[in-house]
């Protein structure tokens, strides 16, 4: 497993899809979280994909509901080496929404996504072979070096990934306040 103290680069994907669930995300994010912070030729370590759904619509405010999220083990090769997938995380606010005042509610873009609330969980494995993951992790709002953003549209990201068990077992990835990244990309379907 990896344990490199690393970068993280959020990538945020909007995508319209229709994945296998009975209810399925109207938009899907990924935070792909690097070797190198800003480094887009670095290794991914981990990917982290999470489906939302419109929940509640109050003018131009949605909140967003994470129904699900989906963390990838990635080898130097961009290989799966592992996932984990959590359905209802837990949602650190006071409705267990992600709120998001957006110019268009019709219309969302991805740059209206760079503050992630804190997201947790345990998610475990389809492999029997392989632990359950416990995830967190949170966005914050960048505060760019006099040198600029590494990125036209950064964000903070604290996360921790660490394998379930007692006494806990040091953790897979631990990075904070690392920039992140959110690139237009084309929508890509949920991975289900």
């Amino acid at each position: 497993m990896k344990t490199k103290n690393g970068a993280s680069v959020l990538t945020l994907l909007l995508a319209f899809c229709g994945a296998a669930d009975a209810r399925p995300p109207d938009f899907t994010l990924t935070v792909n979280v690097r070797e190198t912070e800003g480094d887009h030729e670095s290794p991914i370590d981990f990917t982290v994909t999470m489906g939302l759904m419109k929940d509640t619509v109050d003018g131009n405010d949605i909140g967003w509901d994470v129904i699900v999220v989906t963390i990838r083990e990635m080898d130097d090769e961009g290989n799966v080496l592992n996932t984990w997938t959590k359905n209802s995380p837990d949602v650190n606010t006071a409705d267990g929404l992600w709120w998001i005042e957006h110019a268009d509610p019709d219309a969302p873009i991805n740059s209206e996504f760079l503050v992630t609330p804190l997201i947790s969980g345990t998610a475990p494995s389809p492999n029997p072979n392989v632990v359950s993951l416990v995830f967190e992790f949170e966005g914050a709002i960048y505060v760019a070096p006099p040198e600029g953003a590494p990125y036209d549209d950064t964000s903070s990201l604290t996360m921790l990934l660490r394998d379930e068990g007692t006494p806990p077992p040091p953790p897979k990835k631990d990075v904070e306040d690392e920039p992140a990244e959110v690139p237009n990309q084309p929508a890509e379907p949920f991975p289900g």
